[in-house]
């Protein structure tokens, strides 16, 4: 299946993300879309993409579910979000 990603790397604001999501084609039959915006803008992002088949990943996460790591994000802490991909290692 194809799959189709684009990382927001530290680009765009809330409004521009918004603007663009809502502008967004529907994604073909068979293709996987996602989208990586930075993590601020993660949670209102799903909530425009919730009737779209476009899901909205983490741009990184920690490897530890919890723990004395300022400024991280857990995996634990994404699923409950509903945010169902990150990327690592790039």
């Amino acid at each position: 299946m194809p799959i189709i990603a684009g990382n927001w790397k530290m680009n765009k604001s809330l409004a521009q993300g918004l603007e663009w999501v809502s502008s967004l084609d529907p994604v073909p039959a068979g293709v996987t879309a996602a989208l990586f915006p930075p993590a601020t803008l993660l949670l209102p992002l799903l909530a425009g993409l919730k009737d779209r088949s476009v899901m909205a990943g983490c741009q990184d996460c920690h490897w530890e579910n919890s723990g004395a790591y300022t400024g991280e994000i857990s995996p634990v802490q994404l699923a409950e979000d509903g945010v169902g991909a990150v990327l690592v290692g790039h």
